[in-house]
Order: structure tokens, then C-alpha cells, then sequence
């Protein structure tokens, strides 16, 4: 297996940061981590179903946005 067949098929990190807001104040924020999720969506969905969850009295707004958390390619195939 080459290490271009191994980067397509790799999990990744991935920290969420999400608010709700009332109007334009923030009423409440968090931030999740999903380890080894499939991409970006995914972790957003994840994201969305949990803060649904927490949902707020009151808040009118939701924001969740996910970044992947890369330790470096050759890092996370080793291990470390």
C-alpha cells in the first residue's frame, strides 16, 4: 500500500466550537472533540445533534464550525 492510498483513507480529529445566541447575544458556547471521524461533515453533524441537546431557553441561533486536527501525516501513521 502506497502512503497516498493510506492519506485517503485516514480518520482525523476534529474540534467543533459552537454558540447559540439570542438575538445577538451569545447565550451559550462549547467546544466538542470527535476523534476519528470520516471528514468535515461528519463531525459537523455530530456537532448539530449535540447542540440540539443543549439547546437554550430562549436561543434563537445556532453556529457550530469544525476544524480537523492534523498531528502531522507521518506522525499519526506512526503512532505519534
Amino acid at each position: 500500500m502506497t502512503l497516498g492510498a493510506l492519506a485517503c483513507d485516514r480518520k482525523w480529529d476534529f474540534e467543533c466550537h459552537a454558540k447559540w445566541q439570542k438575538g445577538a447575544t451569545e447565550v451559550w458556547s462549547e467546544t466538542f472533540t470527535y476523534p476519528q471521524m470520516d471528514s468535515e461533515t461528519d463531525a459537523t453533524a455530530r456537532c448539530k445533534d449535540d447542540m440540539l441537546e443543549a439547546k437554550p431557553k430562549g436561543a434563537t441561533s445556532a453556529l457550530c464550525k469544525c476544524e480537523g486536527k492534523d498531528e502531522g501525516f507521518l506522525g499519526g501513521l506512526l503512532g505519534g
